[in-house]
């Protein structure tokens, strides 16, 4: 399956770019690029039900890291874009013991 192109988001960011950054170079200083990462060590489970159905819930472990990129157009106001990778920690487990029936 191939990736759907959206070009109207990218030729929306550089229109933004060019709108924005015009007054953003006329500062100084004030471009900021930064990078993050954290983590998720939680450790928890519990069970419910949905509509009479059992479930279990519980925490993966795993990470995130990105970066941020923001600019200064004004003296109150701001352009920043930041993208970020990692897990969804959440798990929900469906917990019902299936049954077969031998009667015929």
């Amino acid at each position: 399956m191939q990736k759907q192109i959206r070009p109207w988001a990218a030729q929306g960011a550089l229109l933004l770019f060019l709108l924005a950054g015009t007054a953003a170079w006329g500062q100084v200083e004030n471009a900021r690029l930064t990078f993050f990462g954290s983590g998720s060590f939680l450790k928890g489970e519990k069970s419910f039900t949905v509509d009479g159905a059992p479930k279990r819930s519980n925490f993966a472990g795993g990470g995130r890291i990105g970066g941020r990129f923001t600019v200064d157009i004004g003296e109150h106001w701001a352009v920043e874009g930041a993208y970020g990778y990692g897990t969804n920690n959440l798990r929900i487990q469906d917990v019902a013991a299936r049954t077969a029936n031998m009667c015929s």
